[in-house]
Protein backbone atom coordinates (compact mmCIF):
# COMPACT_ATOMS: atom_id res chain seq x y z
CA UNK A 1 0.00 0.00 0.00
CA UNK A 2 0.88 3.62 -0.88
CA UNK A 3 1.47 6.17 2.30
CA UNK A 4 0.92 9.78 1.38
CA UNK A 5 1.17 13.17 3.70
CA UNK A 6 -0.59 15.59 3.99
CA UNK A 7 0.62 18.73 5.08
CA UNK A 8 -0.97 22.49 6.01
CA UNK A 9 -4.32 21.28 7.01
CA UNK A 10 -6.13 24.37 8.29
CA UNK A 11 -7.47 23.77 12.32
CA UNK A 12 -10.81 24.01 11.30
CA UNK A 13 -10.38 20.87 8.94
CA UNK A 14 -8.57 18.93 11.20
CA UNK A 15 -11.05 19.49 13.98
CA UNK A 16 -13.78 18.34 12.33
CA UNK A 17 -11.88 15.28 10.74
CA UNK A 18 -10.99 14.37 14.12
CA UNK A 19 -14.13 15.53 15.71
CA UNK A 20 -15.92 12.60 12.91
CA UNK A 21 -13.13 10.09 13.48
CA UNK A 22 -14.08 10.24 17.12
CA UNK A 23 -17.89 10.06 16.25
CA UNK A 24 -17.13 7.01 14.16
CA UNK A 25 -15.11 5.41 16.36
CA UNK A 26 -12.23 5.65 13.76
CA UNK A 27 -8.51 6.44 13.73
CA UNK A 28 -7.46 10.03 12.31
CA UNK A 29 -6.43 8.35 9.26
CA UNK A 30 -8.88 5.72 9.10
CA UNK A 31 -11.47 8.82 9.23
CA UNK A 32 -9.37 10.05 6.63
CA UNK A 33 -9.73 7.37 3.86
CA UNK A 34 -13.35 6.57 4.54
CA UNK A 35 -13.83 10.49 3.36
CA UNK A 36 -11.17 10.01 0.79
CA UNK A 37 -12.98 6.43 -0.74
CA UNK A 38 -17.00 7.63 0.09
CA UNK A 39 -15.96 11.21 -2.30
CA UNK A 40 -14.47 9.72 -5.03
CA UNK A 41 -16.54 6.46 -5.23
CA UNK A 42 -19.85 7.30 -7.49
CA UNK A 43 -22.71 6.34 -5.98
CA UNK A 44 -24.22 3.04 -6.81
CA UNK A 45 -28.15 3.58 -8.24
CA UNK A 46 -30.27 0.96 -9.26
CA UNK A 47 -31.63 0.58 -12.59
CA UNK A 48 -35.63 1.23 -11.69
CA UNK A 49 -34.39 4.01 -9.52
CA UNK A 50 -31.86 5.49 -11.95
CA UNK A 51 -34.95 5.42 -14.74
CA UNK A 52 -37.08 6.99 -12.04
CA UNK A 53 -34.66 9.89 -12.37
CA UNK A 54 -34.36 10.41 -15.57
CA UNK A 55 -37.72 10.12 -16.25
CA UNK A 56 -38.62 12.97 -13.90
CA UNK A 57 -35.97 15.21 -15.51
CA UNK A 58 -37.09 18.52 -17.50
CA UNK A 59 -35.52 18.12 -20.17
CA UNK A 60 -37.35 14.53 -21.05
CA UNK A 61 -40.59 15.99 -21.38
CA UNK A 62 -39.20 17.75 -24.79
CA UNK A 63 -37.87 14.70 -25.91
CA UNK A 64 -39.89 13.05 -28.79
CA UNK A 65 -39.55 9.53 -28.99
CA UNK A 66 -37.36 7.60 -31.75
CA UNK A 67 -39.87 5.27 -32.95
CA UNK A 68 -39.42 3.35 -36.61
CA UNK A 69 -41.88 6.02 -38.12
CA UNK A 70 -40.20 9.46 -36.96
CA UNK A 71 -36.76 7.69 -38.43
CA UNK A 72 -38.43 6.73 -41.47
CA UNK A 73 -39.79 10.65 -41.67
CA UNK A 74 -36.62 12.29 -40.70
CA UNK A 75 -34.79 10.28 -43.29
CA UNK A 76 -37.85 11.05 -46.38
CA UNK A 77 -36.97 15.27 -45.18
CA UNK A 78 -33.37 14.61 -45.80
CA UNK A 79 -32.11 14.18 -42.20
CA UNK A 80 -29.39 11.86 -41.34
Amino acid sequence: MKSLTVKSIPDPLYRRLKRAATANHRSLNGEILFQLESTLTPPRRNPETLLRWLDAQPWRQRVTPLTEATMKQALREGRR
